[in-house]
Order: structure tokens, then C-alpha cells, then sequence
């Protein structure tokens, strides 16, 4: 199960709307909302421009058939393809010996003409009589490379949720130069210094008012481009489960929330961010983790064991957690419900670091096939395959020093979450990037695809 194939109230009550909700998860499944940006980055000539941007749609809509069917975290990673005799003059490195033609360019290996996907794309697009350069990308994860040292709450290193640089809650993140020690410190405004972790490019926004933008789901699994058995469907990578992380070694994560900065500067100390009103101590942000467990039974000995189906695989079923609603222990790990004053704490609290849920906070299973020892999320997660987080803004964001909402300056507009976690998972927006340079008319295509899950399928607790 670690290593698999891809399957197509009163305070203190625990109100669970629809107790069924996982078994609608097959019913509803998963939307999907798409935006789309063009960037001009050269003109030169507007036969060869227009070329470019017929290009670049082409290119992309190729991206979008690699993806469709494709499980969580599916990427492609970046392939420069060349054709005709192209000469990269804005990035010298890929033909620095100045010889043009394709014979440069293939003993390159920044270059990769030979890979499958630059063949099938000069192959479409009829590329072989310009002087082109097409470069291409499906990001749904990050890469190997791209982890943090000295993780908050994490040992070791450690991967984030958005990948690096991919955040929405800063401006012009594609500008933002990223850097991979946690050690090193960025400049605020103000003249204070925070850790890469930290900056609003790392850091996305749940904002109230729209289904697109209230929750947000992240896969607790990627998918793999490889098809080990070749009957037709990627494998899917469960870092979290039992099988696949062995019994020496522990799946830790962190989910860290924190308010926008009181001074609407998009960088700055935790301790000039804006504070919830807790003085209700609502639960602001509802959670579940959804996924999949084996059917179990006792046999004859009465010894619990999973059910196989006719050709003898375990057969699996919708299972899911949902928060431990403990208010006399919000800033426990016992308590796993999302207070406002659990956002407030990590805050102010060093020992804290923004966290509000981790790998060892408590959690309820919603279904008899998931059961623990230990009520611990990690302990749950070795049983599951391709588990979800989904997060929901489900409670007004009122500012302490406005608790009346007059001043429009005071207002919170959204908040800020970040996940950690020393295993690769999914993220929950995929990127799509295209550049096409055809004799210097270079036109640029960014696509996004976030993954959501409708309401219908959330457990909501008062």
C-alpha cells in the first residue's frame, strides 16, 4: 500500500454533517479550477511573434492531455527541446560554444532533444524548418532537490506545501530568489530579518467569500511517471504509510497558519501580524484527512485481517480522520481543532513556530477499518493509502483590536498556511509552464490547476 497503482453546535459538541461524507468522495471527486497567464518577453518580428504564441497554446494544450487522468503531484520536469539552428544568446550556457545547428545543442545536456516529449513536440508542431526553442514543464511537486534545512517542528530536512517560491501570498513571487538554508534571513521593511520559510512566496492564502478560495485539499501522496507493471496507470508514492517508510523511520509533517501583517506590508515579523479575536475561541479552520483502508475482518482465531478480493489484492474502502475537538486543551497536542487561539499562540509562542496540527496531534477515525493504538495522525496515516488533507476557512476572521469590524483598515482579510513535512507530497496547485523563442520572439504560458474538493464531502464540527 506504500508503493501502489492509481485507482480511478453548543461548544464542546461534535456536530458530524453527514457521517457518510467518504463514501461521497468517489461520487463527487475532485474539481478543478484554472487560471492562465501569458507573458511577452521579446518581439522582434510579428510573423515570428504570432508563431510564438500559436506555439505556446499548442505546446500547452499538450501539457494539459499529459495531465488529464494523471494522479496528484504528476510532473514533468523542465525539457528545453531546439530545432532548426537555434542559438540560445539569453542563456549562453546551452550552446556556450557558439556552433549552431542541432549538433551543439544535442551534446548539451541541458538540451534534451533525444527525451520523448521534445520528439513528439517537434513531431506536432512542425518546428523543424524555424529556429526554435521550446521549453516545457508540469510541476505538481517539488523536486528531490528542493528542501529546507532547519525545519521548524520538522527533524532534518524538509519539503513545503506550496514547493518553493510558489506561494500566492506574496506579489511577483516568479522574482523571488529562493534559498534553501532556513539559517539564512530575509529583510523586512521594517529592517528586521525572518528565515526563507517565512517569506509570503512560500506561504498560500485561504480567503473567505468563495469556494475556490475557503479550502484547499493536499495530497498526502504524489504520483510517480512510471508504470512499474505496465497495465496501463502510474504508480502512486504513499510516503506516510507503513509499507512505504519501513520500521525505523516516521512520517512528520506541521501545518503552520499565521495573519496577514498588521502594517499590510506583505513581509514582516510574527509579532507584527494582525491577532483573531479569541475571546469566543471559535474553530476558524475545519479539517479532515480522506483516504483509502483496507477492509478488515476477525477470522476464525479472531485475529483482525484484511479482506481480499477474486484476484486476491486487499480490497480498500473510503476511510478519513477528522480533528479532536479538546478546548480545555487548545494548545495540546490533544486538542487538534483549529482555534483562534491556536492561530494567536503560534504566533507568540517561539516553541509554538505557527503550528497548529501535526504529525502527532490527536485525531477521531470516522470508520471501524481505521483504528490505532494511539490516536496520534501519523499512527492512522501507516494505514492509508493516497490520504488528503483538506482544509476549510469556516468562521469569520474578526481582528482583536476591531471586534466590531469598523475600520476597514483593521480588517483580516485572509489567512496564511504552510505545510511541512520530511517526506515529498503532492501540491495542491499544479503549474504549468511554457516558453517558445523562435529567432528571438520569445512569448511565455503559465497555467495553474488547483485540486478542491466540494463542501458536500466535508465534516463540519461546531
Amino acid at each position: 500500500m506504500g508503493y501502489n497503482k492509481a485507482k480511478n453546535a453548543p461548544k464542546g459538541f461534535i456536530a458530524i454533517v453527514a457521517l457518510g461524507i467518504f463514501m461521497l468522495l468517489a461520487l463527487f471527486g475532485v474539481m478543478v479550477a484554472t487560471v492562465s497567464n501569458d507573458t511577452i518577453l521579446s518581439i522582434k518580428n510579428a510573423n515570428n511573434y504570432y508563431a510564438a504564441k500559436d506555439a505556446a497554446d499548442s505546446v500547452m494544450e499538450y501539457l494539459q492531455f499529459q495531465l488529464n487522468g494523471k494522479g496528484s503531484g504528476f510532473s514533468i520536469e523542465n525539457k528545453k527541446c531546439t530545432f532548426g539552428n537555434y542559438i540560445d544568446k539569453y542563456n549562453p550556457e546551452i550552446a556556450a560554444d557558439g556552433v549552431p545547428g542541432g549538433a551543439a545543442n544535442n551534446a548539451n545536456p541541458l538540451i534534451n532533444n533525444d527525451d520523448p516529449y521534445c520528439i513528439e513536440i517537434g513531431s506536432l508542431l512542425g518546428l523543424s524548418e524555424k529556429n526554435a526553442l521550446v521549453e516545457m514543464e508540469i510541476k505538481g511537486k517539488s523536486t528531490n532537490d528542493e528542501t529546507y534545512s532547519s525545519c521548524p517542528g520538522i527533524l532534518g530536512n524538509c519539503y513545503v506545501v506550496p514547493t518553493p517560491g510558489g506561494g500566492n501570498a506574496g506579489e511577483n513571487c516568479e522574482l523571488f530568489t529562493n534559498t534553501y538554508d532556513n539559517n539564512d534571513r530575509i529583510a523586512t521593511p521594517g529592517g528586521d530579518k525572518i528565515a526563507p520559510l517565512d517569506h509570503p512566496c512560500n506561504w498560500n492564502k485561504l480567503l473567505p467569500g468563495s469556494s475556490a478560495t475557503d479550502r484547499v485539499s493536499i495530497p498526502f501522496y504524489h504520483t510517480l511517471s512510471v508504470d512499474s507493471d505496465q497495465d496501463g496507470k502510474l504508480d502512486i508514492e504513499n510516503p506516510f504509510n507503513q509499507e512505504f517508510l519501513g520500521d525505523n523511520e516516521i512520517g512528520q509533517f506541521v501545518l503552520r497558519m499565521r495573519t496577514p501583517c498588521a502594517d499590510g506590508e506583505e513581509v514582516c515579523t510574527d509579532a507584527d501580524r494582525m491577532v483573531l479575536d479569541d475571546i469566543d475561541d471559535n474553530v476558524v479552520v475545519q479539517w479532515q484527512m480522506s483516504g483509502m483502508c483496507p477492509v478488515t475482518k476477525l477470522n476464525a482465531n479472531g485475529v483482525t485481517v484484511n479482506v481480499l478480493n477474486e484476484d486476491s489484492t486487499v480490497r480498500m474502502k473510503e476511510c478519513g480522520l477528522i480533528q479532536n475537538y479538546d478546548a480545555a486543551h487548545a494548545g495540546t497536542l490533544n486538542n487538534s481543532a483549529i482555534f483562534e487561539s491556536v492561530v494567536n499562540r503560534g504566533l507568540v509562542d517561539i516553541a509554538a513556530k505557527k503550528a497548529v496540527i501535526q504529525s502527532g496531534s490527536a485525531s477521531v477515525s470516522t470508520d471501524s477499518n481505521l483504528s490505532s493504538d494511539t490516536p496520534f495522525l501519523s499512527e492512522y496515516l501507516l494505514k492509508m493509502d493516497q490520504p488528503t488533507l483538506t482544509l476549510f476557512l469556516s468562521d469569520k476572521l474578526v481582528n482583536k483590536a476591531d471586534p466590531n469590524g469598523k475600520d476597514p483598515n483593521l480588517k483580516i482579510k485572509y489567512l496564511e498556511y504552510q505545510l511541512l513535512s520530511n517526506q515529498k507530497i503532492a501540491d495542491p496547485k499544479v503549474t504549468m509552464d511554457v516558453t517558445i523563442d523562435i529567432d528571438g520572439n520569445i512569448f511565455k504560458k503559465t497555467l495553474y490547476q488547483n485540486e478542491q474538493k466540494p463542501l458536500v464531502d466535508f465534516a463540519v464540527q461546531n
